[in-house]
């Protein structure tokens, strides 16, 4: 049997193997110091199985790097390539510099170690039970040093990737594009897969041939963005579903980012991650560092799924905070859809009341509660409770909460001001603007300038308040607006590390706090972002038939256990759909935070079915934080998910059709992941499964059948948007027959 323990090893003539879970990449450093990437792939053993770096023959019109015929760097799979010296693929680093723009980076020096460097400001990859070789590279000429960090885990198929960038010379120098991870891949039909989308469509799947040139997902708002997700699927040609080698890749950022790939004339693949170059410099003074993003690529040779099952047992045990990572979320009821901006204490206390009848553990007090905020067009940056809403304040609010038996949990959007706001007033000089221009409002506000220490010193002293004043145990801090008019093209990057500092320091405050991130949706949802936050606010789509895409393609790379869905209203704000209670319910049911956002009217009228809905949630808490998550059908009318419990013996699968259909075929989807030998009891119709029966036959989907109006049995809800929700418990690891129908 193959271990998966994270190793580093170096060979006779300049290879070195890494190596962590199914994962190795093998380098290859030449005598003077030319770094070449001649494998990323599954697990490799031996060093010597390694293949040889391939030789760069003759070609029309090449530049021989030092005069040397075998170093033409246009053909060369590099690991952190320069910039002009022949290599007229996507450079890793480009600068300027006193006499020159071109870059050649030799390595100098080598470590191992059993622990993962720190990454400083930024958001990285835990790094127990890895190993990391820390590549040194200079550019002497320039001035310039870049240190590598690679990091393999055991257990996991994925590698991290980091790197610094320090001024070595007597003069400043001018980065204007700096990746943080740049593969070089062998020739091959690749296809590309991505998630983008837009507000209330975020994690919409595209995936493209990727042809000569360059393709590019990227965002220049400040935001990592709804329109492109920072993340991305490289499948070798034939790959599918459930076989075939992918590579899937994530940047660790949550601001502008690019991501391209190019394939060059002979079909090499070039990767390119990192901070989008696009309106970005950094100087340099001498002896000054800047660090990179990090990056993570995990490989499977068993196509997306398998992807989906290294990102997401990477996400839950080396990213996310670890005070939450493995428990159940508390159920919630969010005052939004209840009272809007019209919220005061008696209604949050008619809410209570109405949250406790429903068996819910929390009550959110969402937009509204702060001093003078009526509508989206006043107050943001006000964080004190509206003494004539809450006339006893952040604290009278938390008691009426809590006398309920709730925890409470509170809205903020503490990055943004309203112009017409005291704090806007008192403070202009904190606000986001360039000299000489009105700055553009979006959603009626401005952005504060995170990059000055004094505006983080005031957001973390305003938001430590209100967790002390009112005793909130769950934070949702939202962000409505990207960033316009900043000036300098530093600036972005700095907002980002004075955000991360700030999230830093509230987690170290407040350890056990429930974060969930949230931007106008999923506008924000990163691991950059998850590295702080527990949990992300996928979408503001609330209709479920509207999530189901959204769900899927977010679950490609993210585990359920960093989501939150909710029960919204019907009508949906978002599609002015009607949709049955249960549909809303089971989609809701895939994420691990799960709650209610409705009229109190509509609370009442839904008690009975909304008391069974907490129920279920509270028996089945466990599957998305813990379980393993399985897309076993998506299509453009069905999706069914599978949640299998980490012991393996209880399954969860969620159905969703979203029209009706007469006359239907009866419809089988193999199951995954289950007990060897075990039999499944299934709650909708008492059948009995074998393992076996349901991993290779495979599992009898609910009837279709819009002529037979009433639901029941193994037939669906009668309708369009119907859902049903099914458990399997397994029983024993033997026992009686099959008496599932065949």
């Amino acid at each position: 049997m193959r271990s998966s323990d994270a190793h580093i090893s170096q060979g006779p003539e300049g290879q070195w193997l890494l190596s962590g879970g199914g994962l190795s990449c093998g380098l290859h450093v030449a005598g003077d110091g030319l770094l070449s990437l001649i494998y990323l792939g599954p697990r490799v053993e031996d060093i010597a199985d390694l293949p040889p770096l391939r030789p760069a023959p003759h070609r029309s019109l090449s530049i021989a790097r030092g005069g040397r015929d075998d170093r033409h760097l246009n053909y060369r799979p590099q690991l952190y390539p320069g910039t002009g010296r022949g290599d007229f693929r996507l450079p890793a680093l480009a600068v300027t510099y006193d006499g020159g723009t071109s870059t050649d980076l030799r390595v100098t020096d080598i470590t191992v170690s059993e622990t993962k460097p720190a990454l400083a400001g930024l958001p990285s990859a835990r790094g127990d039970k890895s190993a990391s070789l820390t590549i040194t590279m200079e550019d002497r000429v320039a001035g310039l040093r870049v240190d590598l960090v690679l990091t393999v885990y055991s257990g996991i198929s994925a590698l991290t990737r980091s790197a610094t960038i320090t001024s070595m010379g007597d003069t400043a120098i001018e980065i204007t594009r700096a990746a943080s991870s740049v593969l070089d891949l062998p020739p091959g039909d690749w296809r590309m897969l991505t998630l983008g989308g837009s507000w209330a469509r975020e994690f919409t799947e595209h995936q493209n041939l990727v042809s000569p040139g360059r393709m590019t997902v990227s965002s220049n708002r400040g935001l990592s963005g709804a329109a492109h997700n920072p993340v991305l699927a490289l499948m070798e040609d034939g790959a599918g579903e459930g076989h075939g080698h992918v590579i899937g890749s994530a940047l660790l950022y949550s601001g502008n980012f690019e991501i391209s790939v190019e394939r060059s004339e002979f079909d090499d693949i070039r990767l390119w991650m990192g901070i989008n170059p696009e309106g970005f410099a950094w100087s340099l003074a001498p002896g000054e560092t800047f660090a990179c993003p990090e990056v993570v690529h995990v490989v499977s040779d068993t196509g997306l799924a398998g992807m989906t099952a290294e990102f997401h047992r990477f996400v839950r045990r080396h990213i996310v905070p670890q005070h939450w990572a493995a428990k159940p979320r508390p159920t919630y009821i969010n005052s939004w859809e209840a009272c809007y901006w019209d919220v005061d204490l008696a209604k949050i206390g008619a809410l209570a009341t109405a949250g406790t009848e429903l068996g819910v553990d929390m009550l959110v007090v969402d937009d509204g509660w702060f001093r003078g905020r009526t509508d989206d067009k006043r107050a943001l940056g006000d964080w004190d409770a509206d003494p004539v809403r809450f006339p006893g304040g952040l604290a009278a609010l938390g008691d009426t909460v809590r006398a309920k038996g709730l925890a409470l949990g509170i809205w903020v959007e503490p990055e943004a001001v309203s112009p017409d706001s005291d704090l806007a007033r008192a403070h202009p000089d904190w606000i986001l603007r360039e000299v000489g221009r009105t700055p553009s409002l979006g959603r009626n506000q401005l952005l504060l300038d995170l990059s000055q220490l004094a505006v983080v010193d005031h957001l973390f002293n305003a938001l430590d308040t209100i967790l002390r004043d009112s005793g909130a145990v769950y934070l949702k801090w939202d962000c409505n607006r990207y960033m316009t008019e900043y000036g300098a093209p530093e600036v972005p990057h700095r907002y980002m590390l004075g955000l991360y500092t700030l999230l830093a320091r509230l987690r170290a405050a407040h350890p056990e706090l429930l974060l969930e991130c949230c931007a106008s949706g999923g506008a924000r949802f990163d691991l950059g972002m998850l590295a702080y936050a527990d949990q992300g606010w996928l979408s503001d789509m609330s209709d479920p038939i509207g999530r189901l895409d959204i769900q899927s393609g977010a679950f490609r790379f993210y585990p359920p256990s960093t989501a939150a869905g909710y029960i919204g209203p019907s009508p949906g704000h978002q599609t002015n759909r009607d949709t049955p209670m249960l549909t809303r319910l089971a989609v809701a049911s895939l994420c691990a935070a799960r709650g209610i956002s409705l009229s109190l009217d509509e609370l009442r009228r839904e008690a009975e079915t909304l008391k069974d809905a907490v129920q279920h949630w509270r028996g089945t808490a466990t599957l998305p934080v813990t379980g393993t998550y399985a897309r076993c059908l998506h299509t453009a009318d069905e999706t069914l998910w599978q949640l299998t419990a980490d012991d393996r013996r209880t399954v969860l699968l969620v159905y969703c059709v979203r029209t009706a259909l007469p006359n239907a075929p009866y419809r089988r989807v193999r199951l995954k992941g289950l007990l060897d030998g075990a039999r499944y009891r299934s709650d909708r119709d008492g059948a009995l499964y074998s393992a076996t029966r349901l991993m290779t036959v495979g599992f009898d989907l609910p009837m279709r059948d819009a002529m037979t109006p009433k639901g029941g049995g193994d037939l669906m809800p009668y309708g369009d948007k119907v859902a049903a929700i099914i458990q399997l418990s397994a029983n024993s690891a033997a026992g009686g027959p099959d008496t599932s129908s065949s």
